[in-house]
């Protein structure tokens, strides 16, 4: 196992396939368009969440090393900023032939997400 710099994190380290491995709501918390997701797929254009029905949209990576030191992935749909969150953790688990990525997501509405990838060694 190993854990990624946040520094470091990349566009590049988030794309892909993510399934929802677990996901925690605070109580009280506010409501979120990711809080029933299964799937979120983000690729180099867009990202797409599944949930049983399907959103499409744009995303981006954020710094803003004023106020968060962490970097912030935020989700768009026509424009409109329909998710924030802060990047907490990003691990790399080795898992036979392939290696197993998992991100956490803590959103400003209070969720908690974390999601994880397959991706194969590289031969």
């Amino acid at each position: 196992m190993r854990y990624i710099d946040l520094s470091a994190i990349t566009q590049e380290h988030v794309r892909g396939c993510w399934e929802v491995e677990s996901r925690m709501v605070n109580p009280g918390s506010q409501q979120n368009l990711f809080a029933d997701v299964r799937i979120i797929e983000i690729k180099p254009d867009h990202y797409r969440s599944v949930n049983g029905k399907e959103r499409r949209g744009l995303w981006q990576v954020v710094r803003e090393e004023e106020l968060i030191y962490n970097p912030q992935l935020k989700f768009f749909i026509e424009g409109n900023e329909v998710g924030n969150a802060i990047i907490t953790r990003l691990r790399v688990d080795e898992a036979g032939q392939s290696e197993l990525y998992k991100l956490t997501l803590y959103f400003h509405t209070g969720l908690e997400l974390t999601l994880q990838k397959n991706s194969p060694l590289p031969i």
